[in-house]
């Protein structure tokens, strides 16, 4: 199934959404080895993807795939599921190789930046970002690593949550190390609130828009204690 999704193109719903529901709950089984091959087929297919960033042919769809778990992330019942099994997975790879969290941290940041324009003058209208459905903001691209992003981050807010053994990672040093504090995270929040209120928001992108300000507002309360807010 694995093989099939890295060689579907990036429109093959019935694939990416199987591969989710197969592969990536596989990190559930109670066989290690099954297990831990699940955790490195995720990893090689969702993860690494993102950290290369678009040279590797598997970013759009693993920004994708990721997107479409955030969609179930705040629903209640089965589709929960494929968010849990990416926490677990998230929580195994931190375990084998603490060093993925620093490089996961400054890149989801960056994105949650770039995909909010969060990087531009923030006093600037609202109505500059929401021009109309072309705009940036709510191209599709933009909404996938959006979205993928801020269940990504929600994620690593979660590492001590998922049934795992205790990481050894101390994750107030990580973010410290990674220079990250959490203006971002209130800005985002601001910027998600405009946005949504907004009347030059396409309405195809509310539900997106207020399922990425619902993970925001989640990471809120879970890294709050950990990640400083600069003076």
């Amino acid at each position: 199934m694995t093989s099939l999704l890295h060689g579907s193109a990036t429109n093959a719903e019935v694939i990416q959404s199987t591969w989710t529901e197969s592969v990536l709950t596989l990190v559930f089984d109670q066989e290690t080895t099954c297990s831990s091959k699940a955790v490195d087929f995720v990893f090689e297919t969702l993860l690494k993807p993102i950290i290369i960033g678009e040279d590797d042919p598997m970013n759009e769809i693993a920004w994708k795939v990721l997107h479409d778990i955030s969609m179930t992330s705040h629903e209640v019942g089965t589709g929960k599921g494929a968010v849990v099994a990416l926490k677990l997975t998230i929580k195994k790879l931190i375990e084998r190789d603490g060093s993925i969290v620093k490089s996961l941290l400054r890149l989801l940041q960056q994105v949650c930046k770039d995909t909010l324009n969060l990087d531009s003058d923030q006093e600037a209208s609202i109505d500059s970002d929401c021009d109309g459905s072309s705009s940036d903001l709510f191209c599709a691209e933009v909404e996938k690593q959006r979205n993928g992003a801020w269940c990504l981050l929600s994620a690593l807010g979660d590492m001590g949550q998922c049934g795992a053994k205790s990481s050894s990672i101390n994750l107030l040093k990580v973010v410290k190390a990674c220079k990250v504090d959490g203006t971002f995270i209130t800005s985002a929040w601001k910027k998600f609130h405009e946005l949504s209120a907004s009347d030059n928001t396409p309405s195809r992108s509310l539900p997106s828009l207020r399922n990425a300000s619902k993970s925001c507002l989640c990471i809120m309360s879970k890294l709050g204690r950990v990640i400083p807010v600069d003076e």
